[in-house]
């Protein structure tokens, strides 16, 4: 009956962040999206990655399409995820954002190939990039339900986990609206326009 009224929760939660990250004006968006990216890339997190494992984002997410492409030009191994199944996601190698293809529900991913398959035991020297439609100072985040990134976490101990956060969507603490469970994994780092959070949770 608890896990029952947290996910009511929860969903209610999802809805009324993704209004409030909806509704964000598009020029503040891109202002802060430029200013995440910047504080990211000027960090030591960055700097000592030689592999970026990061979703791609569309709509109102934050923009990692800057990120992905620097990554690229620096000659990182970068890696976008493809779902498979209920909670199941491959990893691909990309050479450039050229060429992907659109899923189902509208996400473009790339494409499907044996020769681009990324193994995640070779996972090393890796940033991971984890999306969330808000963040807490502790790393717990609020994702979108479908427990890809839950069960892709549990796969990838050891890498640090960052969250791209703009300061609307981050909170003191996500347990105070019940949206944090006991399998929920928090990420190590938010990063933020002019900060970047390291999480004691994680």
């Amino acid at each position: 009956m608890v896990a029952q009224k947290s996910t009511v929760t929860k969903n209610e939660m999802r809805r009324v962040w993704r209004k409030k990250r909806d509704s964000l004006d598009v020029s503040l968006r891109r202002a802060a999206d430029e200013a995440i990216f910047s504080c990211l890339h000027a960090s030591e997190l960055w700097r000592s990655a030689t592999q970026v494992l990061s979703y791609l984002s569309v709509g109102a997410e934050v923009d990692t399409r800057m990120l992905i492409e620097a990554a690229l030009l620096e000659g990182k191994t970068v890696a976008l995820p493809r779902c498979v199944g209920p909670r199941r996601m491959r990893w691909h190698t990309i050479q450039s954002l050229d060429g992907l293809e659109q899923s189902k529900w509208g996400i473009e991913e790339p494409p499907d190939r044996e020769e681009t398959l990324f193994d995640l035991n070779q996972v090393d020297q890796a940033l991971i990039v984890v999306p969330g439609l808000v963040f807490d100072k502790h790393g717990m985040r609020l994702g979108y339900g479908g427990g890809y990134y839950d069960t892709f976490l549990t796969q990838v101990t050891g890498s640090p986990t960052v969250g791209l956060a703009r300061s609307c969507q981050l909170v003191e603490d996500l347990s105070v609206f019940h949206c944090v469970e006991e399998h929920d994994l928090p990420v190590e780092y938010v990063v933020c326009e002019h900060e970047i959070l390291h999480s004691e949770c994680a």
